[in-house]
């Protein structure tokens, strides 16, 4: 594997964790709307990034329908959040 694709990998790690830890802490903490706000659009943005990945990496695959068994559960991380189940379980 090349170092760049290492280094975007390694990128979406560290935002998909990022994205994760404030979409917990907009939901057990009070925040402003705003921060709300601020945090849906990243997970939006990132998922956006993740479908495009996901469809690249599926677009040049061997075997179309082995990699689509394999990674068919990346697709419930790619749908925002702001319209899942976390928008009926938010505490304000």
């Amino acid at each position: 594997m090349k170092k760049s694709k290492q280094a975007f990998y390694l990128l979406l790690i560290f935002t998909t964790l990022m994205d994760i830890i404030l979409l917990c802490y907009i939901t057990l903490y009070p925040t402003s709307l705003q921060f709300k706000q601020v945090v849906f659009s990243f997970d939006f943005i990132l998922c956006i990034v993740l479908w495009i990945e996901f469809i690249y990496s599926y677009k040049h695959s061997k075997d179309k329908r082995k990699y689509f068994e394999d990674n068919f559960l990346s697709i419930i991380g790619m749908l925002p959040v702001d319209f899942v189940f976390f928008k009926s379980i938010e505490v304000n």
